[in-house]
């Protein structure tokens, strides 16, 4: 059961990470422990939110408000 759930979770990021990279570059998962739980990384060598947001939204001014914005469901390829 568990298994199942990671793995979903996994896949989810990576199609998600794949789908608004905007970037043919590679995206790696790691993993570690970390005491009793284990840890995953995602990396993607995309543009990030902030440059990929900055064109749409002129009061974006950091990467922080630009990563709100795309966690309250704000997507770039909805308006190109």
């Amino acid at each position: 059961h568990y298994i199942l759930e990671v793995t979903g979770h996994l896949r989810n990021l990576f199609m998600n990470s794949s789908e608004h990279g905007n970037s043919k570059s590679p995206i790696f998962i790691g993993s570690s422990y970390d005491g009793e739980m284990l840890r995953f990384s995602l990396i993607d060598c995309g543009v990030g939110f902030f440059e990929a947001i900055r064109p749409w939204a002129d009061y974006v001014h950091n990467e922080d408000r630009a990563v709100q914005l795309a966690l309250n469901g704000f997507r770039v390829k909805d308006r190109e």
